[in-house]
């Protein structure tokens, strides 16, 4: 993520609302720097009743989201 981080958080800070869905449909690959995105998301939701879904992980993925514990933190549609 590195260089890419301060304009994520700038687009997430206009997020509005209490809901976030990230369509994971078209991700065949996922790796450390996903697991850093999807921490970066919680990081800047946190503490606000915000609700956030990953949707359609493919088994690769969902197995690597469990083994990280971020099952635990998001919901797995």
């Amino acid at each position: 993520m590195g260089d890419k981080s301060p304009a994520i958080l700038q687009i997430l800070s206009k997020i509005e609302g209490r809901q976030l869905i990230i369509d994971l449909t078209s991700t065949p690959n996922f790796d450390s720097c996903g697991i850093e995105f999807l921490c970066l998301v919680q990081q800047q939701f946190a503490g606000r009743n915000f609700h956030i879904t990953l949707r359609n992980p493919n088994s690769h993925t969902r197995e690597i989201l469990q083994q990280a514990q971020l099952d635990q933190l998001f919901e797995l549609e």
